[in-house]
């Protein structure tokens, strides 16, 4: 064989080697070369597999093998005398490790062939990230780390955490796979059904209560295969990778408005030749723009591209009856979070029609809605209205009028679960907050956020006032009197701190004069350290209107895309 001009010898000797036993010995000159040549040989194998094949920047005598899983090294010793030594760059576990004389250059490509497919088998591997969820996160975080001790042993390419249920649908989508303690398992059902593209599992209580660390690797195990068997046909595997690596880059444009390609790889994490390919696309479609170019640091200046901000425009409604007239404020907003229009009807009493004319107003002025927002006082759950103050809106299906009637996604919400998520924003200094809205008359309605997360309850019954062990026709009397309406307050804000325990309860209430008015009946009911922030809010309608938005603009970003319905 002919490798640069050098002949390989294979299994053959002739009078510059000789035979000792049944062992082929090269003389030391011979070696010298083969050795060289070996080195050079590896070299060209750069271009036959998915790995970095390069010299050592510091030593001629040693190759460095490596990719995002693996790095390995190959070093010459002198007298024929290699070692080859491969690792897991997570584990920092030797995956392949041998020294060898080179006697025979066919057996030294067979030795390499092998620390390749090792590799190979590592980088091709899935990386399955594994999350344990309880009811505070205590108790499966001891279990999952015995788990990963017991998944590294096994050389398990599995990465496995743990956390309290309050936090779970925040980090959720950053898993493959969900276990829920048998202790939580009642809230197995709401998981699914939140998490509809996820797989969610219960623990048996027997692997569970035994510690059986083998038997919860397993059922991840099981998960997997049963997944590559449902698997589909490679094609559509390539186009759906396609759309998430496009998904992922509109996300970035989404949040940082204006990128060059490079500050776009390195937040994807996907190559410049990808994002490449991606931009030619979105250019082509017209949802980003070339912006210009950066300021040239000695190369190629760097192109900067931005998000076509009017490519996708959204409608938000708020809907709220203020005493005896109801307030529909609307507005169209930009990817940019650009008010492109406003306006407000004001009437006596509302229909659906009145929602259908603004909606059909907007769409004959602005191209490019793609998501109608609307939020109202009342229970949601369904897309079905009820226990609203709107008398025409009572028990109907709100939602399936509007998405029989309109091409764009639909979101429809409770007008106090969008505040306190407008509101949650507006307060950066907060995880846990309470806005509670009670109008002069009627019952009020608070939306909760836990650890960034909206608290809705089974049937988006959650804060609804007119249901606390209170009498009904007693809240009414309380709001008759600013004493009264100082009691009632003053009770709902126990009845959080009791429940929910936040740091800050916003209150939106025109009987209400100042926050501080209700700061002496607390005191008297609970003791001060235990007390949250009172903070009066005056203008409700436009913490309604900003959670609006960003739920409209998250629904056009990956994890939501797909779903026409949305309902909080």
């Amino acid at each position: 064989m002919i490798v640069n001009g050098y002949k390989i010898y294979y299994n053959t000797y002739d009078n510059t080697c000789h035979k000792l036993g049944e062992v082929l010995i090269m003389d030391e000159f011979l070696q010298g070369i083969n050795a060289s040549i070996y080195l050079k040989w590896i070299l060209m194998q750069n271009n036959h597999y998915s790995l970095n094949i390069k010299v050592d920047d510091n030593d001629n005598n040693t190759i460095i093998i490596s990719n995002e899983i693996v790095i390995g090294k190959i070093i010459y010793y002198g007298k024929g005398i290699f070692e080859e030594e491969l690792n897991d760059r997570q584990t920092k576990e030797k995956i392949f490790y041998l020294h060898f004389q080179l006697t025979h250059f066919n057996h030294a490509v067979e030795l390499f062939k092998e620390m390749i497919n090792c590799a190979l088998e590592a980088t091709n591997r899935p990386q399955i990230r594994v999350l344990l969820c309880c009811s505070g996160g205590l108790t499966t975080t001891l279990f999952a780390s015995k788990m990963q001790e017991l998944a590294k042993l096994e050389n398990l390419s599995y990465e496995i955490f743990a956390t309290g249920y309050s936090r779970l649908f925040e980090i959720a989508n950053d898993y493959d796979i969900i276990l829920i303690a048998p202790q939580v398992a009642y809230m197995l059902p709401q998981a699914k059904r939140r998490l509809p593209d996820k797989e969610v599992v219960t623990i048996p209580t027997r692997i569970f209560a035994t510690n059986d660390y083998s038997g919860a690797l397993k059922i991840i195990y099981d998960w997997y295969q049963n997944k590559e068997e449902k698997k589909p046909m490679n094609i559509s595997n390539t186009k759906n990778l396609r759309q998430i690596n496009r998904d992922k880059v509109m996300d970035i444009f989404m949040e940082q408005e204006t990128c060059t390609k490079n500050q776009l790889a390195l937040a994807t994490g996907l190559s410049l030749a990808t994002i490449t390919n991606i931009l030619k696309e979105l250019l082509a479609s017209n949802e980003v723009l070339k912006d210009g170019e950066l300021e040239s640091t000695g190369g190629r200046k760097s192109v900067v591209y931005s998000l076509n901000s009017d490519y996708s425009r959204m409608l938000t409604i708020s809907v709220n009856k203020e005493y005896r007239r109801v307030h529909l404020i609307y507005r169209v907003y930009n990817l940019a979070d650009e008010i492109v229009f406003s306006d407000e009807v004001i009437k006596k009493e509302v229909k659906v029609n009145d929602i259908y004319d603004i909606i059909n107003i907007v769409l004959a002025k602005f191209d490019n809605i793609k998501v109608i927002g609307i939020s109202m006082p009342g229970i949601i759950n369904d897309g079905r209205v009820t226990s609203t103050g709107l008398t025409n809106f009572n028990d109907i299906d709100l939602y399936s009028l509007l998405t029989n009637k309109y091409s764009q996604v639909i979101i429809l919400g409770n007008d106090v679960n969008t505040a306190v998520i407008g509101f949650y924003l507006a307060e950066k200094n907060y995880e846990n907050v309470c806005l509670l809205f009670q109008p002069g008359e009627g019952y009020g309605g608070v939306g909760t956020v836990i650890n960034g997360q909206l608290v809705t309850g089974k049937t988006n019954c959650a804060g609804e006032i007119q249901y606390l062990p209170l009498s009904q026709d007693d809240q009414l009397k309380l709001l008759q009197s600013p004493h009264g309406t100082i009691e009632l307050l003053s009770k709902i804000v126990i009845c959080l701190t009791a429940i929910v325990n936040p740091e800050i309860v916003a209150i939106s209430c025109t009987n209400l004069e100042r926050a501080s008015d209700l700061d002496e009946t607390l005191k008297q009911m609970v003791p001060a350290k235990y007390l949250p922030k009172i903070k009066k809010v005056t203008n409700l309608s436009e913490y309604i209107l900003i959670g609006l938005q960003l739920i409209c603009k998250d629904s056009l970003k990956t994890n939501l895309v797909i779903k026409k319905q949305s309902i909080i």
